[in-house]
């Protein structure tokens, strides 16, 4: 254990963890992906949603509210969410992923993942997470699944 701790203190020192947008050193032994300047350009999304699709409600209707999509057309799945919205340093770095091969990037993305808070979601009731499978031409182009990625990540929390 203590040599891995040092390996581990080394590899720091020689290769300091960098912020997954702006390529900052992070500073301090953290988990962090993202330099405080980063992640305060990141809106995680809170409050009221869809119990269905996560779609996000402007006022705060009661829990078992359907969005009009869910109630007009059932979905097929019966749960969806996102941590936070689809756009600046976030869908930067999901797009280095997932179309620039950088799979550092999707590491840094899965520990962001899996260390966010999902207010309404207890990991305990799944019995799997399962990553939507990649056809063979993407993933021939690709070289690899980046939702398996994410799932593994996930499933380890």
């Amino acid at each position: 254990m203590i040599l891995n701790d040092f390996c581990n203190e080394l590899s720091d020192a020689l290769f300091p963890p960098l912020c997954l947008a702006c390529s900052d050193v992070l500073s301090g032994a953290t988990d962090e992906v993202f330099c405080p300047d980063c992640r305060r350009q990141i809106t995680f999304i809170t409050g009221s949603r869809c119990p269905v699709c996560g779609i996000i409600f402007p006022d705060s209707p009661s829990e078992d509210h359907l969005c009009g999509n869910c109630l007009e057309r059932k979905p097929w799945f019966s749960f969806a969410r996102a941590a936070v919205s689809y756009e600046g340093v976030v869908l930067d770095a999901i797009r280095r992923f997932k179309y620039g091969r950088d799979i550092t990037a999707g590491s840094a993305l899965a520990i962001f993942l899996s260390g966010f808070d999902f207010d309404d979601l207890d990991f305990n009731m799944f019995d799997a997470i399962v990553p939507v499978p990649l056809h063979i031409k993407r993933l021939r182009e690709r070289g690899f699944n980046q939702s398996l990625i994410l799932a593994r990540a996930l499933g380890k929390k």
